[in-house]
């Protein structure tokens, strides 16, 4: 990586029960504890089965690459799985489901009707028409490159303590500086910083951070309260634009699965967002950055 990288990353688990749709192609959420290596073989096996039979062969190679366990192994792996299947990939056409016109709810039917063939067919698809407007993406990017641009004392006033291998703070909220965090705890920690930002909820009295993971209110610096309220205003606008297009997309998922419109309301009525801004320092030159890595290896929930 020769430049410098910022993004603001939304991750929205609004979900806040275990759901899962397993009758088809596409898990839409699903979460476990702890799952043995052959169950999910076993798993990884019977979703390959629902692919088209021109994929079918790559997906078995890249279950087997992925049950190796030394990197340079998956990589070679990898690397010729995606030259192999290249040809196909430059002629595959993912899908496009617009949502321009779901406040019609005559198109609605027809708009879950797209999402399930899409789900069936690719497992893939593009959403246009969301919600999250273009001068909000660009004025959450240039508010993140303003953050990060502050003097290091300032963003330290909202830093949170964390360890390696600890990914987590228990209120996901605040900054935390270059390789204060490890995604793996068995290599250097990440080249990375980063600010944890959500829906600004108070926790209420004697609500502790740890009895309400992920969840609290927004910490900012002093000067980007009183002098710079473009980054704070710029970045809260842009997760109240994202939550907005998720729980549309929920409501449209499930008429997808022939469910009553509001079916995930009840399940999401108390959600977790996560919007992670991130800085990764440019690499001058990679083959002198010795161990250097902007986020280590891991698996998400």
């Amino acid at each position: 990586r020769e430049h410098e990288l910022c993004s603001p990353i939304m991750w929205c688990r609004l979900f806040s029960r275990h759901v899962g749709v397993r009758n088809g192609a596409a898990v839409l959420f699903s979460r476990t504890a702890s799952r043995s290596t052959a169950e999910l073989d076993g798993g990884a096996r019977a979703q390959a089965a629902h692919l088209p039979p021109n994929l079918q062969a790559s997906a078995k190679h890249l279950q087997s690459a992925a049950s190796d366990h030394t990197n340079s192994e998956f990589s070679t792996a990898t690397t010729s799985i995606l030259s192999a299947a290249e040809p196909e990939v430059k002629q595959a056409t993912l899908p496009v489901v617009d949502l321009a016109c779901w406040d019609d709810e005559g198109s609605r039917a027809e708009i879950g009707a797209q999402i399930k063939q899409a789900c069936e067919e690719s497992g893939f698809f593009y959403l246009a028409n969301h919600g999250v407007s273009a001068p909000s993406m660009e004025a959450a990017l240039a508010a993140t490159k303003e953050f990060f641009a502050l003097p290091l004392e300032v963003k330290r006033e909202i830093q949170w303590k964390a360890f390696v291998g600890e990914v987590y703070h228990p209120s996901a909220r605040g900054y935390c500086g270059l390789r204060g965090e490890g995604l793996d705890p068995s290599a250097l920690a990440d080249d990375k910083e980063f600010v944890d930002l959500g829906l600004d909820v108070q926790l209420g009295p004697g609500v502790q951070p740890k009895d309400r993971p992920f969840c609290g209110p927004n910490k900012w610096p002093r000067c980007v309260v009183g002098e710079k309220p473009m980054i704070k205003d710029s970045l809260e606008q842009y997760i109240e634009e994202c939550r907005r297009a998720a729980e549309k997309l929920l409501r449209a998922v499930a008429l997808s699965l022939d469910l009553d419109f509001d079916f995930f309301e009840q399940l999401t009525d108390d959600p977790v967002v996560i919007h992670r801004i991130i800085h990764y320092p440019a690499v001058e030159k990679f083959e002198e950055s010795g161990l250097r890595i902007s986020a280590g290896k891991h698996t998400d929930y």
